[in-house]
């Protein structure tokens, strides 16, 4: 398989998720972004070069390894996000999600999940899809703890929150469910499209300001 990419600004630096190679990059984006401390994990061939225009930005300072090897199962997930003061990615082999300090460039806890598609991280809690088991996983971002997992009864993809709402997209539908955080809920379903077009493999939402 061809390698995939993802990548997401956190403050100073901006992680890139490798599928293929199972790891997680951080590049400083800041010319006064700190080097890693000594503890970091950090490959030993981890490129160290400037990106043409910047100078003083675009290095490779870590290299995290996600673990596992062999060949990765089909929706055995991949996804990362940043938030809650940390950086949270998930091993696709061992299905684990990771908590990685960023202040460290470190793995600190790890979690076992089920075979995950794509994460969003609010409202204290990491939330997690689970298309093989139509569910959605809420994590406490606190105790690095599973505390609710929420059952759809549709195939969940892509998750985005925004203030007040959970928001998957539905590969069956196609359309929308909301899932409201303060009781672990799905309470609406918004449909986006035709039947005709339904049973999508990729579907993603993201949620901003003024909409999803």
């Amino acid at each position: 398989a061809e390698p995939v990419f993802r990548g997401a600004p956190a403050g100073s630096a901006v992680w890139v998720g490798d599928f293929a190679s199972r790891t997680l990059t951080r590049i400083s984006s800041s010319a006064t972004a700190a080097a890693p401390r000594a503890s970091a994990t950090v490959s030993a061939d981890a490129p160290s070069t400037d990106i043409a225009g910047y100078p003083a930005a675009g290095k490779v300072v870590a290299v995290i390894s996600m673990g596992g090897g062999g060949h990765t199962p089909p929706l055995a997930g991949g996804a990362f996000a940043v938030g809650e003061g940390a950086v949270w990615a998930v091993s696709a082999v061992e299905s684990t999600l990771l908590r990685i300090d960023p202040r460290r460039n470190a793995v600190i806890a790890s979690v076992k999940i089920p075979p995950t598609e794509d994460m969003a991280v609010s409202e204290g809690a990491v939330w997690l899809t689970n298309p093989l088991q139509n569910t959605v996983t809420r994590i406490d971002a606190v105790r690095n703890a599973v505390v609710k997992t929420i059952h759809l009864g549709f195939q969940p993809l892509g998750i985005a929150v925004s203030p007040g709402a959970v928001w998957v997209a539905d590969a069956s539908g196609p359309s929308v469910g909301v899932i409201d955080p303060r009781t672990n809920e799905l309470v609406k379903t918004i449909r986006v499209g035709p039947t005709t077009v339904c049973c999508s493999e990729h579907m993603s939402v993201t949620a901003g300001p003024s909409g999803v």
